[in-house]
């Protein structure tokens, strides 16, 4: 697979302007296992997006199945034609839906934020000489922080009230009071409600019980 176009002289003068521009991408997402904070793929899309279309450039995710391998190829484009791809594995450590979403979100993140040149700081990072700035980042990753916080808190009282029902009829309206706020979850919250929410309502219409 071709990983540049016959010429990326323009795209290479694009994307150094971009950098030029581009900031480091916040760590204002908490990973609960390893007691340690990371920029989400939306940090580092806000970090960069702006500054690449801006000088026009643009970027593609897709995904690419080859046998029963998976790959997510990211491919950097310039308003002239010219484009720079990159190919990497996508390897879910569960094997379902949630698991592959999972993957490529991390994936996707991971080689975004390397075919354009992101890196991540935190959220007290010394880089910025802008005080102004500065505090402004820190007040962002405290309504992050809530917002996270408060997403957990209406994620674990609906896996309890769903964990609780008994039959078909409660499931539905168990879901039907928590079906617009999961709408306003994380994907990665709200995909697992709506695994368990599936896996309950699989159950009870092949006649099991809970």
């Amino acid at each position: 697979m071709e990983t540049q176009s016959t010429e990326i002289k323009d795209l290479a003068t694009a994307l150094a302007k971009a950098q030029s521009e581009i900031k480091p991408a916040l760590k204002d997402t908490e990973n609960p296992f390893f007691k340690s904070k990371y920029a989400d793929l939306a940090s580092v899309q806000a970090a960069c997006m702006p500054h690449l279309t801006k000088n026009g450039l643009s970027v593609t995710q897709t995904i690419q199945s080859i046998g029963a391998d998976i790959f997510l190829v990211t491919t950097l484009f310039h308003s002239s034609g010219q484009w720079l791809k990159s190919v990497a594995p996508v390897k879910p450590t569960k094997n379902d839906p949630q698991g592959l979403g999972s993957a490529l979100t991390y994936m996707r993140r991971y080689s975004l934020a390397a075919i354009a040149g992101v890196s991540q700081e935190d959220d007290d990072g010394n880089e910025a000489s802008d005080t102004k700035r500065k505090t402004k980042e820190k007040e962002a990753f405290v309504v992050n922080k809530l917002e996270r916080a408060e997403q957990e808190t209406m994620y674990d009282q609906a896996l309890v009230k769903l964990n609780a029902v008994s039959s078909m009829k409660d499931l539905e309206t168990v879901w039907k009071s928590y079906a617009n706020s999961v709408k306003n979850l994380d994907e990665d919250l709200a995909a697992d409600l709506i695994q368990k929410k599936d896996e309950l309502k699989t159950q009870y219409a092949n006649g099991g019980t809970h």
